[in-house]
């Protein structure tokens, strides 16, 4: 499992200090995940997005961490039991959500700054993005079934942060959803997750 540290937001009790980044969660679900479970994933936004790179690029990070989980990638979508539904994308926060910038990286410098630091500038100028992905997992629907196939479990997790790389966070927020599948986290906490963590490295060699 992925190695990680829980602090509850509004609580003042966190069992580890500061490590990695912050990554906010979500999580629900209608019971525990069986292992073994088939399932078959799509993209959120129809399947015209499913033949973009980028789509392809999260399936992978998706399935490598789904199979962590001990769930198994069905060979079609009718052997699928479960169907898992992908949405990610970046957006700038919203009001409440916007995250702090640090001062010090947009104060002015009387010497000429050097490609990184202008980069760094750049963004500060631009504000904070908010990166997420968020896996729906529902009931496969069955021809003779008119009921609408249940959400048995909804992991959201979103980083906000200066950086516009939306490919580099998808390992991190899919190792950290690992271990939220099948919970309810009874709302909002944040988890902190190292880069170098070694679920996040595995998970980003998959999607290579």
């Amino acid at each position: 499992m992925a190695a990680a540290w829980l602090v509850v937001l509004g609580g003042c009790v966190q069992s580890k200090p500061f490590v990695g980044t912050p990554v906010r969660v979500n999580a629900t679900a209608q019971g525990p995940v069986e292992k073994g479970t088939a399932y078959h994933i799509v993209a959120a936004q129809g399947p015209a997005a499913e033949s973009s790179l980028l789509y392809a690029e999260a399936a992978r990070v998706v399935n490598a961490a789904l199979g962590a989980r001990g769930l198994y990638a069905a060979p079609n979508l009718e052997r699928a039991k479960i169907i898992v539904e992908i949405d990610y994308g970046m957006a700038p926060p919203s009001a409440g959500d916007r995250a702090a910038v640090d001062p010090a990286s947009t104060s002015p410098r009387r010497d000429l700054p050097g490609d990184d630091e202008i980069a760094k500038l750049r963004s500060a100028a631009r504000g904070p993005l908010v990166k997420h992905l968020v896996l729906t997992a529902r009931e496969t629907k069955r021809p003779e079934d008119d009921t609408p196939p249940r959400v048995l479990w909804r992991v959201e997790l979103t980083v906000t942060d200066l950086s516009n790389d939306l490919r580099k966070y998808l390992p991190l927020l899919a190792a950290v959803g690992i271990d939220q599948i099948g919970i309810d986290s009874g709302g909002a906490v944040t988890v902190y997750m190292r880069e170098t963590d070694k679920t996040v490295i595995l998970l980003k060699q998959q999607s290579q």
